[in-house]
């Protein structure tokens, strides 16, 4: 059973203040959670409810709850029958995030936690396991990004900070490709296997400080011209993206 604050304090981990002052966050799950123990992260709290059969139940900070606990606790309409509570992972050094036959990818204003999930799940099945974030890119220990990302926001290395400043202290070999729609066809030009791929938020795009530090602008083009979507997704564009860049990098 818990107390009142227990439960006010695990609600509480769905606001990213709380997050960051504590440097915990929560994972909804059993796969999950899972997941997150075996990539390393140390687990502080796992709760369960007696409909949960899996082997965590005997895992030293286990302890079972009463599903109305659960349901004041879930971040979702449907509560899994576990939870559990991570420590952050480690900060990441900004002298790590400069490409060594590598490619990096970075993200200017992503909003959405299930956008920015899906792409740390696309990056690190493609082999990038560096993120950089603006400042205002949505928390990458958001609930909906950690269920989104399936684990991987436990293996692929993040780091917050000033894009546009980020992008200008790259060595100026080091090639910046930039997703726009009028950038060049992704499938026809010529891709470096290196580098740092830059994605902006789907309504806004990049904004005007990154965008003058982008070298080349490429772009996925329709295949069937009476395609009605304006765009694509910025998950699925990013997806695609990254796939190409690390296929070329293979080749």
């Amino acid at each position: 059973m818990l107390s009142k604050s227990e439960i006010q304090f695990f609600r509480n981990l769905r606001d990213r203040k709380t997050r960051q002052e504590h440097k915990l966050f929560m994972a909804e799950g059993e796969k999950l959670v899972e997941d997150l123990i075996d990539s390393g992260l140390k687990v502080r709290d796992i709760l369960f409810t007696s409909k949960y059969e899996g082997r965590l139940k005997l895992h030293a900070t286990a302890r079972e709850i009463k599903e109305p606990e659960m349901e004041r606790i879930t971040a979702f309409k449907t509560p899994s029958p576990i939870c559990a509570v991570f420590e952050f992972t480690e900060a990441a050094e900004k002298s790590s995030f400069i490409p060594q036959d590598e490619w990096i990818l970075a993200l200017d204003g992503i909003s959405d936690p299930g956008n920015l999930g899906t792409l740390l799940r696309s990056a690190e099945w493609f082999g990038i396991f560096k993120v950089v974030c603006s400042a205002d890119t949505v928390d990458i220990y958001n609930p909906k990004c950690v269920q989104a990302s399936m684990g991987s926001v436990g293996r692929v290395k993040t780091l917050y900070t000033d894009l546009s400043a980020y992008l200008q202290s790259i060595p100026g070999f080091v090639p910046i490709l930039g997703a726009d729609m009028v950038g060049q066809d992704i499938y026809s030009t010529h891709l470096p296997s290196t580098g740092i791929l830059v994605l902006g938020s789907e309504g806004k795009g990049l904004s005007p400080d990154v965008s003058k530090k982008i070298k080349t602008w490429i772009s996925i083009p329709r295949n069937h011209k009476g395609s009605r979507p304006e765009s694509l997704n910025v998950a699925i564009a990013g997806s695609i993206l990254i796939s190409q860049l690390c296929s070329k990098q293979k080749a």
